[in-house]
């Protein structure tokens, strides 16, 4: 039988339990099996699950990752839905092993980042994309993450959006503002299930503002 335990502070865990809001003061766990994870917090610096085996994370946040350990162990024998990798230095680190789990929801703001590593762009099940405050100049080709619903890419340094972005049928939120972009590609159109397009404080003249919402009547486009 699962035992729930919510809103506490952890020091141990415990095999085939649910946990709900809690904050856990730890920092390496050798082995958890059937856990639940729900809005939990691992503040500790290096956090390290060694093996995690039929366990759940649902919108975690953690500390700060040792990647080589993540790479090596923490997603082994689990399953993630959200992964927020934010205020980490990513250079020259792999990613490989995102691509062998069923996530989500990815969080990258504010790492640091030129570009984003190869292996994200071919996660099928990602919804959510989180890439803001990095130094993208160069919108990423993401026209592999088809089901992809949310993506934010502010604060970055694109000056060009590509008429590829079309292939994102299903994304119904881009954030843009704070970058230098001057105009969106005719393709823009293509995206019906955009509900809510974000561009303030980019190099878009008026006229073209205005064009800009004719071609999305269902989207609300905020400059």
């Amino acid at each position: 039988m699962v035992k729930t335990i919510s809103k506490k502070t952890i020091w141990h865990l415990r095999n085939n339990t649910r946990y709900e809001n809690c904050t856990f003061d730890i920092d390496f766990v050798e082995h958890i099996k059937g856990c639940t994870f729900i809005d939990c917090r691992f503040p500790s610096e290096g956090v390290c699950f060694e093996f995690v085996e039929n366990s759940r994370f649902m919108n975690c946040s953690f500390g700060e990752f040792i990647m080589e350990q993540i790479e090596k162990s923490f997603i082994k024998g689990g399953h993630i839905q959200c992964l927020r990798l934010s205020n980490l230095l990513t250079e020259n680190r792999k990613f490989d092993f995102l691509q062998t789990n069923n996530i989500k929801e990815l969080h990258f703001d504010n790492c640091e980042i030129e570009k984003i590593p190869l292996p994200i762009l071919n996660i099928q099940n990602l919804l959510k994309l989180y890439l803001s405050e990095n130094n993208i100049a160069k919108f990423p080709q993401i026209q592999k993450l088809s089901n992809l619903k949310e993506l934010y890419l502010d604060k970055n340094n694109i000056k060009v959006i590509p008429c590829e972005i079309s292939q994102l049928r299903k994304l119904e939120l881009l954030v843009l503002d704070d970058n230098r972009i001057e105009f969106l590609p005719e393709e823009i159109s293509e995206l019906t299930n955009l509900r809510k397009l974000y561009l303030a404080n980019n190099c878009i003249e008026e006229d073209h503002k205005a064009g800009i919402a004719k071609k999305l009547p269902h989207c609300e486009v905020v400059f």
